[in-house]
């Protein structure tokens, strides 16, 4: 299995100045690395079990 990083991952950006790498991306597993630059912020997500949809 080849090595997995952010360099080599999809690239998202989300909030005003933060980053998301998918490591791992499956029906079954997300694995996600975050990069949050200081000041910023996140808020509280729920996400369903089964669907994986954010409630």
């Amino acid at each position: 299995m080849p090595v997995v990083s952010a360099e080599n991952s999809e690239h998202y950006t989300w909030g005003e100045r933060c980053s998301g790498w998918h490591l791992l991306k499956s029906s079954t597993i997300s694995v996600i690395e975050e990069l949050m630059p200081p000041g910023t912020k996140d808020s509280k997500q729920t996400y369903d079990a089964e669907s994986g949809n954010r409630i």
